[in-house]
């Protein structure tokens, strides 16, 4: 029996973020994906975009947008999800920062004090349940998306691979660590598209996907990528990056 070959999305940080954000928003919420199977699926995404217009929050609506923009696509292209355990790691720390943020809060430290508060200031304001409770929220992403029959890759070895790739492609172009990483798992992974909410990323990538100002780049790392995934060169696929709002509105 044939398997059904499904295009690959790779959601950076913030991708999986906006993603995470908006199902947690959907399912209080009783909104796209979570509504009556009978309902039409263009009406509940519409239904779904008009609730996030009434809300007062500018950032949080934009980012809620984009987690809807980013689910809706996948869906609807049916495509086949992975991640980097980067990206996880980065959303656990960031969360812990913001619990210690508000813990920082009821103590009413003062305003001068909230952007720079220092590591060891963080840890002494986590307790043992915010630990918890964000890797709960974390390890529970893939599970979220299963669950809306939407195919999630895990293939741990690909974390080595993406290492051994980064410091490749750190050498042939000016990346940050964790953008570095994040693409080498990408490219790892031949996922066709990158979905980042960084222009400079997307740029670059799109610059080293397509040979227009990065040919030599291109070759070289076709080169290189087809020796980790031991394909011929010929079938390397460099993804795509898209932004969420390049993604086609349903």
């Amino acid at each position: 029996m044939s398997t059904e070959y499904r295009k690959v999305a790779f959601l950076d940080t913030n991708a999986l973020h906006f993603v995470d954000l908006y199902l947690k928003h959907a399912r209080g919420a009783g909104v796209y994906p979570f509504v009556d199977d009978k309902m039409d699926t263009d009406k509940a995404i519409t239904e779904a975009k008009t609730g996030l217009e009434s809300m007062s929050e500018k950032n949080l609506k934009k980012s809620l947008g984009h987690g809807l923009n980013v689910l809706a696509w996948i869906v609807r292209e049916r495509l086949r999800v992975e991640y980097s355990p980067l990206s996880e790691f980065e959303l656990m720390a960031g969360r812990l920062r913001g619990k210690a943020l508000l813990h920082a809060a009821e103590e009413g430290i003062p305003d001068r004090m909230w952007g720079r508060i220092r590591d060891d200031e963080i840890a002494d304001r986590l307790v043992p349940d915010d630990f918890q409770e964000v890797k709960t929220a974390v390890d529970q992403f893939g599970a979220a998306l299963k669950d809306l029959e939407i195919e999630v890759a895990v293939n741990p070895e690909r974390a080595k691979d993406a290492l051994d790739l980064a410091r490749h492609v750190s050498g042939l172009v000016y990346m940050g660590s964790v953008d570095c990483i994040i693409y080498s798992h990408a490219l790892a992974a031949q996922a066709d598209y990158l979905i980042t909410n960084d222009d400079y990323l997307k740029t670059t990538v799109n610059c080293i996907e397509s040979g227009s100002s990065h040919r030599e780049i291109n070759a070289r790392l076709r080169d290189i990528v087809s020796q980790v995934t031991l394909g011929g060169g010929s079938d390397v696929v460099f993804p795509e990056a898209k932004r969420p709002t390049d993604l086609p509105k349903f």
